[in-house]
């Protein structure tokens, strides 16, 4: 039930953008889609997302609003959860190597249709599940030593 246990995004983002911050990054691990299959999280509502009202801001999500997000059971974790965590561990994201974590270089890592989130979801739970990334950051970098 949705409308009596769930958190208006409207609301949440218009809380963050309250908050004064030099940059604010939001990580979602959950789908909009309604869909229900075994391992996966459903959640059935539809919204036009209000990040971009949010300055210097970065959004991770899961999934696309059309598709769900499954879970990697082995893990213990949502799919994206995991990978997003592996792509910090130890800098794993960091493709050039420079020892500085861009945005871009963490969400490639996730969204890696051969090795991400695409390739575990289709193997584990034959379903499409295509990370997004939505920004509002004046740089790129999102660790850096």
């Amino acid at each position: 039930y949705v409308e009596i246990q769930g958190y208006s995004t409207e609301v949440f983002y218009s809380n963050l953008a309250q908050i004064p911050s030099r940059s604010t990054t939001i990580v979602l691990d959950a789908c909009f889609s309604g869909a229900t299959y075994e391992g996966i999280s459903p959640v059935g509502i539809s919204f036009k997302s209000p990040v971009m009202r949010l300055e210097n801001a970065v959004v991770f999500t899961s999934s696309t609003g059309t598709q769900a997000s499954s879970w990697y059971d082995e893990k213990k974790h949502g799919l994206f959860t995991y990978m997003f965590a592996s792509g910090l561990h130890k800098m794993a994201a960091d493709a050039d190597g420079d020892g500085v974590l861009t945005i871009d270089e963490l969400h490639d890592f996730i969204a890696n249709g051969s090795e991400g989130v695409p390739y575990l979801a289709r193997r584990l739970h034959n379903v499409d599940q295509t990370p997004t990334m939505i920004s509002t950051r004046k740089d790129n970098v999102f660790i850096k030593p």
